[in-house]
């Protein structure tokens, strides 16, 4: 796992239409991460070495199906792998920005508690359904637009409401956390900020993602 860090990962997004279904493509290092959310812009599948399918469990498996036929028509050599997110623990932000594991926290430690949640991903619906699959309770969601950089009053006004609904943490995603503002991971807050973090697991084509991984790293290797 650790070796696997040592790839330079390139991220751009993308988009499949199949049928009415639009799909989010995240494409690193010729692995194209499909998610199931509207997304709209545009990608060459011809070029792509593998395709990964995420949060699967959250579509059909006819849109699955439709998914695999579209992928063919513009590209039959690459293999499609299946997986889904599931969620790991909960960090907080000062604590997940300087790499400190010590203090994580369970997620049955959040089971049941109120809180608030904000994000400014693709598929926002996705992360929130997340959070009240565990148990959480959502007070209320605060949506920005995908790539969105909060900036400080943003970020006062986020922890403001979550005060005023005496929610006992806020919650946001590891892309968000990025595009806080350090001055606001750092403030005095009553109310904590945790990060989700999420693991993949491969639910179909594990052998194939374990041979291109390991393809990758062989050729990163070898540059050195």
């Amino acid at each position: 796992k650790g070796r696997h860090s040592s790839l330079r990962l390139q991220l751009e997004q993308a988009v499949l239409t199949s049928s009415s279904v639009n799909f989010a493509v995240v494409l690193c290092e010729g692995i194209c991460f499909l998610y199931l959310c509207k997304a709209i812009t545009a990608f060459d599948p011809r070029q792509r070495d593998l395709f990964l399918l995420t949060e699967t469990d959250q579509s059909s498996k006819l849109s699955r199906i439709q998914l695999r036929h579209t992928i063919a028509k513009y590209n039959d050599k690459a293999p499609v792998v299946e997986s889904i997110h599931h969620p790991k623990n909960f960090v907080e932000i000062a604590d997940w920005y300087k790499g400190i594991s010590e203090n994580i926290k369970d997620l049955e430690e959040l089971r049941g508690k109120d809180v608030m949640v904000f994000s400014a991903i693709g598929n926002p619906s996705s992360f929130e359904q997340t959070l009240s699959s565990i148990g959480l309770n959502i007070m209320e969601a605060v949506r920005y637009p995908d790539h969105h950089d909060y900036g400080m009053l943003e970020m006062q006004y986020i922890n403001e409401r979550a005060s005023s609904l005496k929610a006992v943490a806020m919650v946001t995603t590891a892309k968000d956390a990025v595009k806080i503002p350090t001055e606001f991971i750092y403030s005095a807050r009553e109310i904590p900020l945790y990060i989700l973090n999420m693991d993949i697991c491969i639910t179909e084509g594990m052998d194939k993602f374990k041979e291109y991984i390991d393809h990758a790293i062989k050729k990163e290797l070898d540059k050195k």
